[in-house]
């Protein structure tokens, strides 16, 4: 993830408390999603550009996401179980 970002379950947790004095139902996790995705297309609707540039950055936020989406779950994953070996090999066992 970028480093100048700071991102953080309080940071979220934070956001999504700002959504739900607007909308209650955003206690749901998708559901705020849904609204955090919802203002960025917002937010990029006000911006003084040409709507091909619009479209353009757009697809750059979404392959941001993507890519935070990607980092996130590679740092939460649990790592693989232990494969040790054990037992005796023989030739021609299979």
């Amino acid at each position: 993830m970028s480093d100048e970002f700071q991102l953080s379950d309080d940071l979220f947790q934070d956001l999504k408390a700002a959504l739900i004095e607007h909308d209650s139902r955003a206690s749901d996790d998708l559901l705020a999603a849904q609204y955090f995705a919802a203002m960025t297309g917002y937010i990029m609707a006000h911006q003084q550009m040409a709507p091909p540039k619009k479209r353009e950055l757009l697809g750059q936020l979404n392959e941001f996401s993507g890519y935070v989406l990607d980092q996130v779950e590679q740092q939460t994953m649990p790592p693989p179980p232990s494969q040790d070996a054990f037992g005796i090999w023989r030739p021609g066992d299979a």
